[in-house]
């Protein structure tokens, strides 16, 4: 490429910037309502009158909406990966032919011409006046890294759109299936297959194709990553309709029969509510990861999915601490005192305590199959509101003591929380958890327990009564774009 060339094609690519960051403020004043309300609201409303059907229809309306949102942001990525992509292929110009072109004899009639370009283009003087400036006296890599970061920007305040628009989505998309759950609650799915096989082979794909693409990841595939994580999506919808649901519900209708068995029922319901939160899951992650798989190569944006991705293992999450029965922490609570073990049971009396202004305190009543009970508690959050309720068969990850001051100083167990941060440096779910953990939890307050789904306006749908389902992370104000 000539020095000639590169300038033409330059000042076509500044010049063309320019027009599309102007057009920006407008485009993006479509996708500022979502970032504002999730319709908590009216969406409330629904779940404690338990309207279902309408519950449904009014988050299917909103789904299509944000739906359709996402998609036309998909031509504003393409337009800001088309810059990028003609600056990317200019990148060795700016070695060759971009010394500082102020100090050059034609800078002068260079610097008129884009003015008069500017102008004709209605861009106010505060950003001519600055965009001279940068672009007359930078030179070299340093002028293309330069341009490359308001690309970036770009993208970045696109990518804050689009996932907001994303956790709002799961928001919705999860309102929907929970109303379905209750829906058809009463209604016998016809099982013809055996349900712990099946959740056992559901769970190993979903593991599968998590493989397939921190592999994808691993040799920075973005093409297989984008069409592998575009399959997964569809199949965990599929999935979710298909047998998700069914099962979840099947394994309700058996937990509440007269001769269920405590134990082996629960521990299958449970397993049917951990797959449902899972698919759910990864519905979010895999268009999470399609959309950021989507960024040119040179965007940070795409940086952050595929940096330092080679030490991570495809693992799940696990209750890794000693299981121990009500029974044995009973006869003997001093021999587990100050110890991390996980307990199961029933939750009974869950009780949440406003202590002071600012501060809640969440306790339950764990039961085994004999009625035995052990005190659950957890400071600072409602317990309630991540789906755990009375009734949920649970595994519980804490620490216990004879003394708990969170408990009245009677014995209890402290429930855990993970710390998906750290987790997230060796571990892919954990890492993805951490990156959507403003989009979507499988576990409201990352809690480290699984628990079954209850039906009614009480259980399976309180993160999103509560409006729980996504971290809160602080606004940007769209009026600086």
């Amino acid at each position: 490429m000539t020095e000639q060339q590169f300038l033409t094609q330059l000042e076509a690519l500044l010049l063309d910037t320019q027009t599309y960051a102007d057009s920006i403020p407008i485009a993006y004043k479509n996708y500022a309502l979502p970032i504002i309300t999730t319709d908590n609201e009216q969406v409330y409303k629904f779940i404690v009158d338990q309207n279902w059907q309408d519950l449904k229809s009014f988050s299917e309306a909103k789904l299509l909406n944000l739906e359709s949102k996402m998609l036309d942001m998909a031509t504003h990525q393409y337009q800001i990966n088309s810059l990028t992509e003609r600056l990317f292929n200019l990148k060795d110009g700016f070695k060759k032919h971009y010394r500082e072109p102020q100090t050059k004899d034609d800078w002068v009639a260079k610097k008129n011409a884009l003015i008069t370009s500017l102008n004709n283009n209605n861009t106010p003087q505060d950003k001519i006046d600055e965009f001279i400036k940068k672009v007359g006296g930078t030179g070299g890599l340093n002028a293309y890294k330069y341009q490359l970061k308001q690309y970036d920007i770009l993208a970045k305040y696109l990518n804050y759109a689009f996932e907001r628009h994303l956790a709002h989505s799961m928001y919705h998309y999860s309102a929907i299936v929970f109303s379905d759950y209750n829906i058809n609650i009463q209604v016998n799915q016809n099982i013809t297959f055996n349900t712990s096989t099946k959740i056992r082979s559901l769970s190993n794909s979903i593991k599968r194709r998590n493989s397939t693409l921190l592999n994808n990841i691993k040799d920075n595939n973005q093409i297989r990553l984008k069409s592998n994580s575009n399959n997964l999506n569809h199949w965990t919808g599929n999935t979710i309709n298909q047998f998700g649901l069914p099962i979840l519900i099947h394994c309700f209708q058996e937990r509440i029969l007269q001769n269920s068995s405590f134990l082996s029922d629960g521990k299958k319901a449970l397993k049917a509510s951990s797959l449902i939160q899972n698919l759910l899951f990864n519905n979010a992650s895999s268009k999470w990861i399609n959309w950021t798989s989507g960024f040119h190569k040179e965007l940070n944006l795409s940086e952050n999915l595929f940096d330092k991705k080679e030490n991570l293992i495809n693992e799940d999450i696990t209750l890794t601490e000693n299981l121990i029965s009500i029974k044995k922490i009973l006869k003997n609570p001093n021999q587990y005192n100050n110890q991390e073990i996980v307990i199961r049971g029933v939750v009974t009396n869950l009780e949440v305590k406003h202590i002071g202004p600012t501060k809640v305190i969440s306790t339950a009543d764990i039961s085994d199959s004999k009625g035995r009970i052990l005190k659950v508690c957890l400071p600072h959050i409602k317990l309630d509101s991540g789906g755990l309720v009375n009734n949920s068969f649970v595994y519980i990850s804490g620490r216990f003591l004879v003394n708990n001051p969170e408990a009245n100083n009677a014995q209890a167990l402290s429930i855990n929380r993970l710390s998906i941060g750290e987790l997230s440096k060796t571990n892919w779910i954990a890492w993805a958890r951490y990156e959507l953990r403003n989009i979507f939890e499988p576990i409201p307050h990352n809690l480290n327990l699984k628990f079954t789904l209850e039906s009614g306006n009480n259980g399976a749908l309180n993160p999103i009564k509560y409006n729980v389902t996504f971290s809160k992370n602080n606004l940007l104000n769209f009026k600086n774009i």
